[in-house]
């Protein structure tokens, strides 16, 4: 549940107009990270596939190396079956779970003041594209030991797993995960394309309440995804009326990729935090 004495955050998922990671200069990552500083963003979320991918380390170093600088923070996303493996789009994922934990700890070790952690997503999502049966993600973070990877975490490597409201297994969160998560990433399971979406807002209030008690007031972050609907007043009053919602009862909102929706920036404009008139 928010605190009013913390500080509101809005954080960036993939934006579609700042993919810091894929800039290839200096220069243009340093006049990014300040660009979306200057908008009101005060984290970053990417996606890493492979800590043995090259490219990769050096786009992370680069994009850590100007974040050092700045107050931004870099948070990396790990997908899980159901967007990865053999069948999603982000196939060849790395699921060596210590490997990962040895890259973060390394990287909070050289970076102390950006690098924040990592967020698992879809930790609760169901995989239906297999079809010889359907695999809940949180059953293969327990069959692959992803929890004794977490053991030799760094204490202030952050970690966020992002959990459905409708799917549940918060239950499961709290007797498995909950000695190394620094808080959760809220979702509701359907993206915002249609009101639906945001008529489940009604019952956050009711979440949150049951959520912190559980978690012991961890942090909650609410991801928001401001797709569009086929008309374009209705889906900028829905986006309106979430932020609304869940800035009321979230420290922190993060927006999933269109960082550019007007709705969004005028929200920022006016958050107390901005950094520009």
């Amino acid at each position: 549940m928010k605190s009013s004495s913390s500080q509101f955050v809005t954080g960036a998922w993939a934006p579609s107009s700042f993919h810091l990671e894929k800039m290839l200069s200096l220069t243009k990552v340093n006049k990014a990270v300040l660009a979306l500083l200057g908008q009101g963003f005060s984290e970053y979320y990417f996606v890493m596939r492979d800590f043995n991918n090259a490219s990769e380390v050096k786009a992370t170093e680069q994009l850590l190396e100007s974040a050092d600088k700045t107050g931004l923070k870099i948070i990396i996303i790990l997908f899980p079956p159901s967007e990865s493996g053999n069948y999603g789009a982000y196939s060849n994922a790395n699921y060596d779970w210590k490997g990962w934990i040895v890259y973060f700890n390394s990287l909070k070790k050289i970076h102390p003041s950006s690098f924040l952690g990592f967020v698992m997503d879809d930790f609760n999502a169901v995989d239906g594209v297999r079809r010889l049966y359907v695999m809940n993600n949180m059953y293969f973070m327990a069959s692959s030991n992803l929890s004794a990877a977490l053991y030799d975490k760094r204490k202030d490597v952050q970690f966020y797993p992002v959990m459905y409201l409708e799917t549940g297994g918060f239950e499961t969160l709290k007797s498995n995960y909950d000695k190394f998560v620094s808080g959760i990433i809220l979702a509701n399971a359907s993206p915002i394309s249609s009101s639906s979406s945001y008529y489940n807002l009604t019952q956050l209030d009711h979440y949150i309440k049951a959520l912190s008690k559980m978690f012991e007031n961890k942090p909650l972050k609410y991801i928001l995804y401001p797709a569009k609907t086929q008309n374009d007043t209705l889906s900028n009053r829905l986006v309106s009326d979430t932020l609304s919602t869940a800035s009321r009862l979230f420290n922190e909102i993060i927006i999933y990729v269109m960082t550019d929706n007007p709705v969004i920036q005028n929200f920022l404009r006016n958050q107390p935090h901005h950094s520009l008139n």
